[in-house]
């Protein structure tokens, strides 16, 4: 078993270093976000329906069962229905709605900015001066 585990990790480290990079995730549409959703809870469904499956079968014939037996499958499934809640939430990010684009900056703007020019300022090399 230690050599199957060191094996793995030889080779996510091989392929770590040897695969070029991948670029960044491309937006998720909301329809296939809440898509995936639906599909992570119906299998969600399915192996807590297995899980009590199992539990009951186990106290209808008097064996017993450890509280970690059923904790740790209960744990998983509540994390998996807490990931499958969370991307039926899904919205589209800020950063590609259009109301983010067409709000002004909160940051308030520069003094010089607020003032036009003085007419003398407008071209730099008049307001040199020589020195003798």
């Amino acid at each position: 078993m230690t050599a199957g585990m060191v094996g793995f990790g030889a080779l996510l480290w091989s392929r770590h270093r040897l695969t070029n990079r991948e670029g960044a995730l491309d937006d998720v549409p909301a329809p296939s976000a809440v898509f995936a959703s639906r599909s992570l809870l119906a299998i969600t469904a399915v192996c807590a329906m297995i899980c009590a499956v199992i539990v009951a079968s186990r106290f209808y014939a008097g064996k017993p069962i450890a509280a970690l037996s059923v904790l740790m499958p209960a744990l998983g499934l509540a994390w998996l229905a807490w990931l499958a809640l969370k991307m039926r939430r899904f919205r589209a990010s800020a950063v590609d709605s259009t109301t983010a684009a067409d709000r002004p900056s909160r940051r308030p703007p520069k003094p010089d900015s607020l003032t036009p020019p003085l007419p003398n300022q407008s071209d730099a090399a008049s307001n040199r001066h020589a020195s003798a």
